[in-house]
């Protein structure tokens, strides 16, 4: 977002009103505050200065009247008390977002699934109120979400918020509600942040005539159960009121997409009962790459796939063995990359191809009956999750092979559960006497072989961070505990 000519006054008059300077501590932590609220701000950088949730330069960017990123803007309005609409520069904040969403779409090698994308957009453009995407982590569900919300929101007046649901914390309907009233400056009673009812009835107030689009993510980390019955239950029942009143209400204004590993079971009971307002909620379940898209994305990768090439033949088994899965071919086409192949799929596949071969052959000795369909479904895709999860460990096992130092980097960089600048990756390893020479190194590997992928923030160099798949997140903390119980049996 960028301010207005008028909005950067009133941001300076408001600092020069509470006695705050350009740089002040107290500003600065209280922003960070809001920004990251489970963190303890200010922290300490690796010579001892104050750490905040955003660069320094970055901040400056902001006061002078350039574009940052939309949090920092709302955040910092909301400790001055501002309504941020009435600051930024509306069509150039979209332009921004635009160019970044499909700067984040080259990086990170994303196929388009127009067919399905088309279908899903027109649904979200017509009656549906609630779409969920569902399918295996890695799969492409936050792409589709991401390029669905663009395409919603292009040339419209449209707001929009994302919010990523972290592992091991979850979220509750009410974390959600007081952040989305607060960044809308709508302020909420105290008595009412601790009575439910009354809070989502001030939350659907202020959502059911608002032009927004959000995007919740990761949402099966909301979701509880056991592997016979499946982890569709939400842990706060107050979801389930809530998504009954999106639905419920005769106008509602804002698209919800939501991604997630597992169907709560309120969609799969209200699809099966409440036929008449079908069209309001949408249920789309996210499969492989086809034949094509995984060509493509290879081809993205900088691999030949021409008809001739020699290497097509293995990279088309690699692809069905995986079952188009985008996360493990990206991984596997950064290996062939990486050294000692260079690109050289033959020479990849002469000394891993056996891999691929006995999933084949794994595949192959699988005869299921047409009566066991519904179980082979849901066996498919806790199987597919198996076989790209030891995809990621062989590929860690290599890594710690051909570079012990970026494989005890990407261990350490496990603990975060969000994307974070750099810096904190640098200062997780300190204590292990690495300079930030050899851990911007060890990031820049990281990223070559699709372990670690950068998101930057709209223009600025200052405040990119360092984002891990959940996946790999959860098989490097794996690797992350058993070095650490090593080092205490010493």
């Amino acid at each position: 977002m960028q301010l207005s000519e008028h909005g950067r006054s009133l941001i300076l008059q408001a600092l020069k009103n509470r006695k705050y300077t350009r740089s002040s501590p107290a500003l600065l932590t209280q922003i960070s505050e809001i920004l990251e609220p489970n963190s303890q701000w200010p922290q300490e950088d690796a010579e001892g200065g104050p750490l905040y949730a955003f660069s320094l330069p970055t901040w400056q960017r902001f006061l002078s009247g350039k574009p940052v990123s939309a949090p920092l803007v709302k955040a910092t309005c909301e400790v001055l008390q501002l309504n941020w609409r009435d600051l930024v520069e509306v069509e150039s904040s979209k332009e921004l977002q635009r160019q970044q969403q499909e700067l984040d779409a080259a990086q990170q090698g994303y196929i388009a699934r127009t067919d399905t994308t088309e279908l899903l957009l027109a649904d979200l453009q017509a009656d549906c109120r609630i779409l969920l995407l569902t399918g295996l982590t890695g799969i492409g569900k936050t792409a589709i979400s991401c390029c669905l919300a663009a395409q919603l929101n292009e040339g419209k007046a449209r707001e929009e918020l994302c919010w990523v649901v972290a592992p091991d914390e979850g979220l509750e309907l009410s974390q959600f509600a007081t952040a989305c009233l607060r960044s809308w400056q709508i302020d909420v009673p105290s008595e009412d942040l601790r009575d439910a009812n009354k809070l989502l009835n001030r939350l659907m107030a202020a959502l059911v005539d608002r032009p927004i689009t959000i995007q919740l993510h990761s949402f099966e980390y909301c979701l509880q159960g056991n592997e016979v019955m499946g982890w569709n239950e939400c842990i706060d029942p107050a979801w389930d009121a809530f998504f009954q009143r999106c639905l419920d209400v005769p106008e509602f204004a804002p698209r919800l997409i939501i991604s997630s590993q597992d169907l709560p079971n309120y969609f799969r009971d209200r699809l099966l009962w409440d036929r008449d307002k079908g069209d309001r909620c949408r249920c789309q379940t996210i499969t492989g790459l086809s034949h094509h898209q995984r060509l493509g994305l290879f081809q993205g990768r900088g691999l030949d796939v021409q008809p001739e090439a020699l290497g097509r033949p293995a990279l088309e088994r690699i692809g069905a063995a995986y079952e188009g899965h985008p996360l493990a071919l990206q991984i596997i086409a950064c290996e062939i990359l990486a050294e000692p192949f260079s690109g050289n799929v033959i020479a990849y596949w002469e000394k891993y191809g056996k891999e691929i071969i006995e999933i084949e052959k794994t595949a192959q000795r699988e005869d299921i009956s047409q009566a066991g369909r519904e179980h082979r479904l849901h066996r498919y895709s806790k199987k597919l999750r198996e076989k790209v999860k030891d995809r990621i460990e062989l590929t860690l096992k290599r890594l710690a092979e051909a570079s012990p130092s970026t494989y005890i980097l990407l261990c350490h960089g496990s603990v975060f559960n969000r994307p974070v600048p750099p810096r904190f990756w640098a200062r997780s390893v300190i204590r292990l006497g690495w300079s930030t020479e050899q851990t911007a190194q060890g990031i820049e590997l990281l990223v070559q072989r699709y372990l670690v992928e950068y998101q930057q923030e709209p223009c600025s160099e200052e405040h990119r961070v360092l984002k891990l798949h959940n996946l790999v997140r959860s098989v490097a903390r794996d690797h992350l505990k058993r070095i650490e119980s090593e080092i205490s049996r010493e």
